[in-house]
């Protein structure tokens, strides 16, 4: 298969998805921390479709973060310890 090229913005969100991982002291990079990046950039094609449809990003995202922070929150360890 041919490769596919990623976009600039791709590559932004990207990096901003490895840096709140980073921040929030995690060694991976979870779909989390990216739709995190995507709520983050306001002209994002999701974030615009989300906003349109009355949800509120900012609470989207505070929502992501805070259940991050719970026990229930699977990390990738976590998971792989539930399927073995």
């Amino acid at each position: 298969m041919d490769e596919i090229a990623q976009t600039p913005r791709l590559q932004d969100i990207l990096a901003d998805a490895a840096d709140r991982a980073r921040a929030a002291g995690h060694d991976w990079v979870g779909v989390e921390h990216v739709m995190l990046a995507i709520l983050a950039d306001r002209d994002a094609v999701p974030t615009q479709v989300l906003d349109r449809l009355g949800i509120d990003i900012g609470g989207a995202a505070t929502e992501i973060t805070r259940t991050m922070s719970t026990d229930g929150y699977l990390t990738p360890t976590r998971r792989a310890r539930l399927l073995s």
